[in-house]
């Protein structure tokens, strides 16, 4: 060993002069562990690899959780916006309806018009849709019942009459439909809807 050698050992045995294999002078090799510590060892590593794994799933699905929660709070974050313009919604709609029966320009129909389809288009943009609710049997989630008809045409339970449209935001029930559903007459004593 020439003397740079010597030194930089020197160095790294923290101004020790070296001995044997590196060590510093007086220093001896630790024993060897015993078959039962190693063994200890080996169970405490398996332990620690089973709980980094647990860790390591708890974050990958923390991390899934977080993105769920995001993409919800992106796809609802302007439901009470929308809710509140379904009134205008059904003002246009309801004008729609009256300037048709009165029979006033067409002008001002075709206009009334192109506010509704516009309306009804920007809803779609942000994932609301109509609930189908005329003729399909009637479900609690989707409709409001405001009335029970007679019919003898018609299946009991089934929507007869739309008296207020229904919205969807994506899957969610942005407002349920109002509907008058459809009895038949041995149901009139069983208080149905």
């Amino acid at each position: 060993m020439d003397k740079k050698e010597e030194e930089k050992l020197v160095k790294r045995t923290n101004g020790e002069p070296a001995g044997e294999a590196g060590l510093p002078q007086g220093a001896e090799s630790a024993p060897a562990p015993s078959l039962e510590e190693m063994n200890d060892l080996k169970a405490k590593l398996e332990e620690a690899l089973s709980s980094a794994k647990r860790w390591q799933a708890e974050f990958v699905n923390y991390q899934s959780r977080v993105a769920r929660d995001r993409e919800a709070d992106r796809k609802f974050a302007t439901e009470s916006l929308l809710r509140e313009l379904l009134p205008a919604v059904d003002t246009v709609q309801h004008c729609v309806a009256q300037i048709s029966k009165a029979g006033a320009a067409p002008a001002v129909l075709e206009a009334m018009l192109l506010v509704e389809k516009d309306l009804l288009r920007i809803l779609g943009k942000h994932g609301v849709k109509p609930i189908e609710a005329r003729g399909a049997p009637f479900d609690p989630g989707l409709h409001e019942a405001l009335g029970a008809v007679e019919s003898a045409g018609v299946p009991a339970d089934s929507v007869i009459e739309v008296l207020r449209p229904g919205y969807m935001l994506h899957e969610r029930v942005l407002r349920p439909a109002q509907v008058k559903v459809a009895r038949t007459e041995d149901a009139e004593g069983t208080g149905g809807p």
